[in-house]
């Protein structure tokens, strides 16, 4: 069970962790986390460690991504750091 759960859009600017899951996730350039995250899109800036499942997924070049990825749509801009197994769903 997630630790935040919203049919909402969310924003996340500091250090998180445990598991979130919403409509739109954005990870800003100083936010973090270490969890899961679940979404229809999630959009990284920041730093994530964990799982990261969205229908679509946008890296973005100051973003630092570990752990793994499931995704039907994944762009990745280029200065983005990713050491990630990449899943597409379909």
């Amino acid at each position: 069970m997630p630790t935040s759960d919203t049919k909402n859009d969310m924003k996340i600017t500091g250090n998180v962790a445990g598991d979130i899951a919403g409509r739109t996730i954005t990870v800003s350039k100083r936010g973090s986390v270490n969890g899961s995250l679940g979404a229809d899109t999630v959009v990284i800036s920041g730093a994530v460690s964990g799982l990261v499942e969205a229908s679509k997924i946008e890296v973005l070049s100051t973003a630092y991504v570990t752990g793994e990825l499931r995704y039907d749509r994944l762009s990745v801009n280029p200065g983005a750091y990713m050491e990630a197994r990449c899943t597409p769903s379909s």
